[in-house]
């Protein structure tokens, strides 16, 4: 699997360390775009909650499918599913695809990493 294919999660301290690196200009331009960032174990849980894997899982197997679509796959509502797209949307996980006046959510990455905080001596 490609690493861009690959989107991985930091949590904790790994935001401070990297946001050092990035006060040097060089390091900018080296930077990946496909890393996301979370205060706590308890951030990453709530945006991991059965219900979104589960949406996450239905999208790898299906593209192309509405939030009206998806939300009857599933069993849940509209509005819930369109809530949690948008959510998954703005951390980068999926893109919301505009096809004329179709909107579908599609993967943005074939995989997720969790990078764990490292613990100090």
């Amino acid at each position: 699997m490609k690493k861009e294919n690959v989107l991985v999660i930091k949590i904790g301290e790994d935001q401070v360390n990297d946001l050092q690196k990035l006060k040097n200009p060089k390091n900018v331009a080296k930077f990946p775009d496909n890393v996301v960032y979370f205060k706590s174990y308890g951030q990453l849980a709530s945006v991991f909650s059965e219900k979104k894997v589960e949406l996450l899982d239905r999208l790898a197997e299906l593209t192309g499918q509405t939030v009206t679509k998806l939300a009857l796959d599933l069993g849940r509502k509209k509005e819930a599913i369109s809530r949690d797209l948008h959510e998954l949307d703005s951390l980068g996980f999926i893109e919301m695809i505009k096809d004329g006046n179709r909107v579908y959510p599609k993967l943005q990455y074939q995989a997720i990493q969790i990078s764990l905080r490292k613990k100090k001596n």
